[in-house]
């Protein structure tokens, strides 16, 4: 699947080229030229409510056909911070998502199994499950770490290991895991046994594209069932222009994603 649900980060990729002059129109447009060189590719996409379903919306006039299906987003991309910790906020209701379409509910979970937060951003996670089922809409969770002084000592593939276990723990069963790479085959390996009939599947997390196709490589061998990917595949579009850029748009970014799905059903 193909992630594209990035907002002021869009616009900073978009600003190395453009810098002081990226508007709404321009993120929309770039996100729809994303969206129409590799629709024939993804079998979902994720989506922000308000740059990437209007660039959707607009690639589906177009093109006179239904698209893929595609999830979005529950929550903002930033978060609130309470002594240090990160609290997920939710930006919109299940019910709203709904209305615009959406096919799947993501929730982005900023979590450190060790810290304060840790309650709090369960009961978020396990709401958002709650109402995205009670919507009959599949969940994706995505929890991603950080460290926090009450974490020190612990390597990131734990505090990823820890972080799905704790959920796990207190009922969050989301329909698919989107996780972090853990950090070895091995490490993926214990991910896999974790996660038990729950498919689960790697964000690319700001890898460059050659490290998120070697972790995907890994990844499934170990049992993942595939990808979400976003800036691993498309992040240097904002840094060329002219015939460079239509290349880099036409040829590159349809390659990679060719390229990470042909690898994950040979490693199936």
């Amino acid at each position: 699947m193909l992630a594209l649900d990035h907002g002021e980060s869009f616009r900073e990729m978009l600003e190395q080229m453009n810098p002081g002059g990226v508007d709404d129109a321009l993120i929309i447009e770039t996100k729809k030229q994303i969206l129409a060189v590799l629709v024939d590719q993804f079998s979902g996409c994720l989506l922000d409510s308000d740059y990437g379903l209007p660039a959707y919306q607009q690639l589906m006039a177009e093109q006179e056909k239904d698209l893929p299906p595609y999830l979005l987003r529950l929550t903002k991309q930033s978060y609130g911070e309470v002594e240090g910790e990160r609290i997920t906020e939710p930006a919109r209701t299940v019910e709203e998502l709904k209305a615009q379409g959406a096919s799947g509910i993501k929730l982005l979970l900023y979590f450190n199994p060790f810290g304060a937060s840790a309650k709090q951003q369960k009961t978020t996670a396990k709401k958002a499950l709650e109402d995205a089922h009670a919507q009959e809409l599949p969940f994706l969770l995505e929890p991603v770490t950080y460290d926090l002084p009450a974490s020190q000592g612990k390597t990131k593939a734990e505090l990823i290991y820890e972080t799905v276990r704790s959920l796990k723990e207190a009922g969050v069963e989301p329909d698919v895991w989107k996780i972090e790479y853990p950090g070895s085959l091995e490490d993926c390996q214990r991910m896999n046994e974790l996660v038990e009939a729950t498919p689960w599947i790697l964000l690319t997390r700001g890898a460059t594209y050659d490290e998120f196709k070697e972790y995907m490589r890994i990844a499934a061998r170990a049992g993942a069932k595939g990808f979400l990917a976003g800036r691993a595949v498309w992040q240097e579009l904002g840094t060329f222009t002219g015939e460079e850029r239509e290349h880099f748009l036409h040829q590159i970014i349809p390659q990679r994603f060719a390229e990470l799905t042909k690898m994950v059903k040979e490693n199936q």
